[in-house]
């Protein structure tokens, strides 16, 4: 999430604005540190391989589905960095 709520943080006005995105971020961690989060691999794995083109939020959850349903998954992208809209705007 790119938190543009950040910027319209009414806290802004008088101080610095919450940093929820930080705070997601800090939350995530932890959780993967304390196990509380686990890798669910797939149980079969179809042998079929699928590109997925672009990064973006769409494609990296295509991308997620199709590995959680056990298909090889390979995410093309132009740039030279993943993250389409979450990244660039």
């Amino acid at each position: 999430c790119p938190a543009p709520c950040e910027a319209a943080c009414t806290l802004n006005i008088d101080d610095n604005p919450v940093t929820i995105k930080t705070i997601e971020c800090a939350i995530v961690d932890r959780a993967w540190e304390e196990g509380w989060i686990k890798p669910l691999p797939p149980t079969v794995k179809t042998g079929k391989t699928v590109a997925v083109v672009g990064s973006g939020p769409a494609g990296m959850a295509c991308a997620q589905q199709l590995a959680r349903a056990g298909h090889a998954v390979t995410l093309v992208e132009k740039q030279d960095r993943i993250g389409g809209l979450l990244r660039y705007g």
